[in-house]
C-alpha cells in the first residue's frame, strides 16, 4: 500500500479566467482531476478570490487565489507539478507538505470581528490670545 501525505496547494489563476462563465471553478475542477489521476484525494477546496499581486507575473498585476488541501502519494508530486507548470491559466503555485492534519469536520465560518473605535472628538481650536496692549509713550517729554 502506498503511503499518502497531506499537502497544501495554493495557486494563482490568471485574472482573465474570472471574466469567463466557468473560469476559476472549471480550473479548480481540472486541478482536482489531476490530483485524482495521480492517486490523490482532495479534502478541501477554497477559492480565496481576486487579489492584487505583490509584483507583476507574466505582465499581470492581479490574480485569483485558490487553496486545495489534498492527500497524495509522494511519487505523484512530480507529475502533479508538471501539470501545474504546463497550465497557461496558472500564474504561480506553491505545493507544500502540511504539518497539521485536516480536522474531521471543517471549522465553521467565523464572523468578522469588529473592534469598536474610540470616538474621537475634534479638538476645539484654542481661542486666540488677546495681544497685550502696548503702552505708548507720549512725545510730550
Amino acid at each position: 500500500m502506498v503511503k499518502h501525505s497531506e499537502y497544501e496547494l495554493v495557486f494563482i489563476a490568471h485574472p482573465e479566467l474570472e471574466d469567463e462563465e466557468e473560469g476559476v471553478p472549471a480550473l479548480t475542477a481540472k486541478v482536482q482531476e489531476w490530483i485524482e489521476a495521480v492517486g490523490g484525494e482532495v479534502a478541501l477546496t477554497d477559492i480565496w478570490g481576486r487579489r492584487r499581486l505583490a509584483y507583476p507575473i507574466r505582465k499581470q498585476t492581479e490574480g485569483t487565489y485558490v487553496l486545495v488541501r489534498a492527500s497524495l502519494p509522494r511519487q505523484a508530486i512530480v507529475e502533479l507539478e508538471r501539470d501545474l507548470k504546463l497550465s497557461e491559466h496558472i500564474l504561480r503555485y506553491l505545493l507544500v507538505r502540511a504539518e497539521t492534519p485536516l480536522p474531521a469536520t471543517p471549522p465553521a465560518k467565523m464572523e468578522p470581528v469588529t473592534v469598536p473605535q474610540p470616538s474621537v472628538e475634534p479638538e476645539s481650536e484654542p481661542e486666540p490670545e488677546s495681544e497685550p496692549e502696548l503702552e505708548t509713550e507720549s512725545a510730550e517729554e
